[in-house]
């Protein structure tokens, strides 16, 4: 009964510590310490529950110590003190510490695995690697010997054999955090970046709170994104920086990447990106239901407005400048058109940057060239005309940049391009240029 009940207080702490909850093992151990206050055993576990607890080194020592004094041939309680040592830089003590440990049972793998930490941490490769192998020859299986063993291998440059060493462990742990890891990291060397960005995922997924998991999956998908902006691909590219942010989200790098990539995805859809906003908004009917109902009328209509239109815009352009032909007078047309077909553009936003640049400018030509005609025929004024329109047409260039950093910025541009495009056309036909009129060959 006695023996039962000893059994279930340590089955709770080990529960406890396998949980990550040393603080509750901590207090059911000190309430085992308070009925049985020279238990070796327990105060064993108060170092082992201490030694899971960040800060608390100093007393995991007192406690084993404690342990050692009440019963020195505990090989476990040397194990433990060594595990406490090491962790507060005692390199040296540390070692001898889990010497006792192997003397009192020098057939014990996790011993021998431990022996080969110590070794590595101090640099002392070949001893970590006989002392791993050693503990292998016990347990083929060991996963600290195993672990042990590749390190040592791969400080020692036998990259051969710690490959080898990997797929033992594979072998042994296939669901292990430490086996995905490593064959992460294997894949990561050769190059293999979506295997290996596989590996590190699981191995994050086994062990979040792994640092170093973490830490070479961000770094795999550092290289992917690299890859995926450079080659222009950058869908994958921004969900690869977003994956990043989240496993580091205030990374600056990352973050200026992202901002990048995002930036470099948008201008590369502006040539199509307003063609299928206006599909969008057609197609949902919403904004259109008014010209539904009335696009047969004015289709039947259209022909009789342009030729109103005409005739109107003829015969104020005959009023001003006499009677000229103006069926030779093509930059006259020009303009109309251009006025028209700015007009048109404005009312499809998001306009693409490169577009509306070349609307204003070429409207601008038009008002150039006409001051240009007025200057050489005596009207020396300012060029009123240009001046005007680059009201309208440099708000339109200002608003439309917006399409570079957001596609519903451009949508403001719309408004002032249809203003550019009134002032034009009234412009083409309030201030055209007195043609002489042209004499007969004799």
């Amino acid at each position: 009964m006695n023996h039962a009940e000893h059994s279930r207080w340590q089955e709770a702490v080990h529960h406890l510590l396998d949980v990550h909850r040393p603080e509750q093992a901590e207090r059911l151990v000190r309430q085992r310490l308070a009925a049985m206050p020279k238990e070796a055993e327990a105060h064993q576990l108060l170092a082992l529950t201490l030694l899971s607890q960040s800060g608390r080194i100093a007393e995991g020592l007192t406690a084993i110590r404690q342990a050692i004094a009440l019963d020195p041939q505990q090989a476990a309680a040397h194990y433990f003190h060594s595990a406490l040592l090491l962790r507060n830089a005692q390199q040296i003590e540390a070692s001898r510490a889990i010497t006792e440990a192997l003397r009192l049972d020098a057939r014990n793998a996790t011993y021998l695995g431990y022996k080969a930490v110590i070794a590595n941490s101090g640099r002392h490769f070949e001893e970590a690697l006989e002392a791993a192998t050693a503990g292998l020859s016990i347990f083929p299986g060991h996963l600290e010997c195993l672990y042990q063993r590749i390190i040592a291998l791969r400080r020692l440059g036998k990259r051969r054999d710690a490959a080898d060493t990997i797929r033992r462990l594979t072998y042994w742990h296939p669901n292990h955090a430490i086996a995905h890891q490593l064959q992460g990291e294997e894949a990561f060397r050769e190059q293999q970046l979506s295997v290996a960005e596989s590996h590190f995922r699981e191995a994050v997924r086994l062990r979040p709170t792994s640092d170093q998991s973490r830490k070479s999956l961000r770094e795999v998908l550092e290289w992917q994104a690299e890859a995926a902006f450079d080659r222009q691909q950058l869908a994958q590219a921004v969900i690869l920086y977003q994956d990043i942010l989240l496993l580091e989200p205030n990374q600056p790098e990352a973050t200026r990447k992202l901002r990048d990539a995002r930036l470099l995805q948008h201008y590369s859809q502006l040539p199509f990106l307003w063609l299928q906003r206006w599909r969008d908004t057609s197609l949902s009917g919403s904004n259109f239901s008014l010209l539904t109902y009335l696009s047969r009328p004015l289709l039947l209509a259209l022909p009789l407005l342009l030729a109103l239109g005409a005739r109107i815009i003829l015969r104020v352009r005959y009023a001003l400048v006499g009677p000229e032909p103006l069926l030779e007078d093509g930059w006259f047309y020009a303009g109309l058109l251009w006025a028209a077909a700015t007009f048109a553009l404005a009312l499809f936003p998001p306009i693409p940057l490169p577009v509306l640049w070349l609307a204003v400018i070429g409207g601008v030509m038009f008002a150039l060239r006409n001051s240009y005609f007025k200057w050489q025929q005596g009207v020396r004024k300012w060029p009123l005309g240009a001046t005007l329109l680059l009201s309208p047409g440099s708000m339109a260039l200002v608003n439309g940049h917006g399409n570079w950093l957001n596609a519903d910025g451009a949508t403001e541009a719309a408004g002032f391009l249809a203003c550019f495009a009134g002032l034009l056309l009234v412009y083409q036909v309030l201030c055209p240029i007195s043609q002489p009129a042209r004499t007969p060959l004799s």
